[in-house]
Order: structure tokens, then C-alpha cells, then sequence
């Protein structure tokens, strides 16, 4: 998600969205032997913590980040 946010920064981009589903790429970071739907269910107990990340880099980079998330 950074350097997506640092690119669009180069670009001076003012707004900046996200499509729904853009965090299953973090589906990799787990179990990936596991079943999908318990993947998806601990990355949806990961919202707060993106929510976070999204946040912190909005203030930073001075960009409104808009990022769609999907609730299991």
C-alpha cells in the first residue's frame, strides 16, 4: 500500500482510491495451505490495523485515501 501512496504522491495525486477487494493481495501473507475462508476471516480480524496503515499514510503523504473493504 505504501509504495502505491508514494507513487500517486509523485504524481501529485490528491485522491487516491483503492478498489474493494484491494487487500486479498495480504491473503499470501498467511497460511496459504489453510482453507480460504479461514484466511479470510483473520484478515477481515486485520481491518483496524489496515484501517491504521491507510490512515497513518494519508496524513503523511497529505493524499485522501479512499479504501474499500469487504467484511466476512
Amino acid at each position: 500500500m505504501k509504495a502505491f501512496v508514494e507513487t500517486a504522491k509523485d504524481y501529485k495525486v490528491k485522491v487516491l482510491v483503492f478498489p474493494e477487494y484491494f487487500t486479498t493481495q495480504l491473503l499470501t501473507l498467511g497460511d496459504v495451505g489453510g482453507l480460504i475462508a479461514d484466511q479470510i476471516r483473520n484478515l477481515a480480524g486485520q481491518e483496524e490495523r489496515i484501517v491504521d496503515t491507510l490512515s497513518q499514510l494519508a496524513k503523511k503523504s497529505g493524499i485522501v485515501i479512499v479504501g474499500a473493504a469487504c467484511r466476512a
